[in-house]
């Protein structure tokens, strides 16, 4: 598996080194990558680990068979630009949940939780240019449900990530944030 992955890493910086030579530098801070253009409209089915991979409880010593669902994500999002500088705004939606169950009396703790907002991307463009890298900004609201807790809270989320698109229409996604750590799935243009 690590030979495999070796393999792989290295022909990937070989492939980027060898198109690198023939890129427009000057040009990656005004550009999408991956074929988008202005107008176009990206959907993200993404799914991943979020902030309830630590421990949220403070007695966690009094808890076994404590389990997770890993969360969901749909956004969409529309590809503009400001000045000259390339951008996506758009909205998401998404859904994980997690749960407990008490070691002494066998009570179950089940918190599921939604959350939806807005968000504003900045992309860059490099070499391959299947790629399309990409920095930004969430904010939400996170609806708390379950047993215990039925609240609400905002959520603030500084993210990056990458879009690989192997056709003109789909690739795939993967990105890291302060919020909902890692996620990966699915990009389409619309």
């Amino acid at each position: 598996m690590k030979k495999k992955f070796l393999v792989l890493f290295v022909s990937l910086f070989v492939f980027g080194s060898v198109s690198s030579f023939a890129f427009d530098w000057s040009q990656c801070w005004c550009n999408y990558g991956g074929g988008l253009d202005q107008g176009d409209l990206v959907l993200h089915v993404d799914t991943g680990f979020g902030s309830w991979i630590k421990n949220p409880h403070p007695s966690a010593s009094y808890y076994d068979s404590r389990w997770t669902v890993p969360y969901v994500e749909l956004g969409l999002n529309y590809a503009f630009y400001i000045w000259k500088l390339p951008f996506t705004a758009g909205g998401y939606v998404g859904f994980d949940s997690y749960g407990y169950r008490h070691i002494y009396d066998d009570t179950r703790f089940v918190y599921p939780r939604v959350y939806t907002g807005g968000d504003i991307a900045y992309h860059i463009q490099l070499p391959p240019e299947i790629i399309d890298l990409y920095a930004g900004n969430r904010i939400g609201i996170v609806m708390y449900m379950g047993d215990y807790a039925r609240n609400w809270d905002w959520t603030f989320d500084f993210y990056a990530g990458v879009n690989f698109f192997f056709t003109d229409s789909f690739g795939l996604n993967v990105e890291g944030g302060t919020f909902n750590w890692l996620r990966a799935g699915l990009s389409f243009k619309l």
